[in-house]
């Protein structure tokens, strides 16, 4: 698949199973060092991701996120983390705890790029990843977590693009537009 054939929108990209973990890894996938661990609920997530068409960029992956199986069609209230995620290889990663990234997915992510989404896939049910936007750069972080301002996270975004030019990038809509169950 190209990524001129990808339509604009939400794509839920499949599932990512932490059943021996709670532990997520978020970072740029192809650089040792540099993640960000987080405790969340084990279990079963769907990963999405949003795509949208950018003036002299054509189409990007907006933001990526995951959501608890069980959280999947409850309001959940969202907060923007002090946590900036950097890129530096245009991917972005979120994975179980200790799985080995670039030398365990990089050949799986060649052969899924030809045959999935060419903006992201599920490797090994164990590590999805994203083109990151426009590339490289440093990403916020939302989380939801499982009853509103308590408890371990249920959900996590990382949102790569939001502007002025268009409004529903901004950061605040991201949060408000998850709000509503995307």
């Amino acid at each position: 698949m190209e990524r001129q054939d990808v339509p604009l929108g939400t794509h839920k990209i499949g599932n990512l199973l932490f059943s021996k973990t709670s532990r997520m890894e978020l970072g740029d996938p192809c650089y040792e060092g540099d993640k960000v661990q987080t405790n969340f609920v084990r279990g079963n997530y769907h990963c999405f991701i949003n795509v949208v068409e950018i003036d002299d960029w054509g189409k990007r992956v907006q933001r990526m996120w995951v959501e608890h199986e069980d959280h999947i069609n409850k309001p959940k209230k969202w907060h923007s983390t002090e946590t900036m995620l950097g890129v530096d290889a245009g991917l972005m990663s979120i994975n179980t705890d200790g799985y080995q990234t670039y030398d365990t997915f990089l050949p799986k992510l060649e052969k899924a790029e030809k045959e999935q989404n060419p903006f992201a896939q599920i490797i090994d049910k164990r590590h999805f990843v994203s083109s990151s936007g426009y590339g490289d750069g440093n990403y916020p972080v939302a989380v939801s977590r499982e009853n509103g301002d308590i408890g371990l996270i249920a959900a996590l975004g990382i949102v790569f693009i939001y502007n002025e030019t268009h409004p529903y990038l901004t950061e605040e809509k991201f949060v408000a537009e998850h709000e509503m169950n995307v």
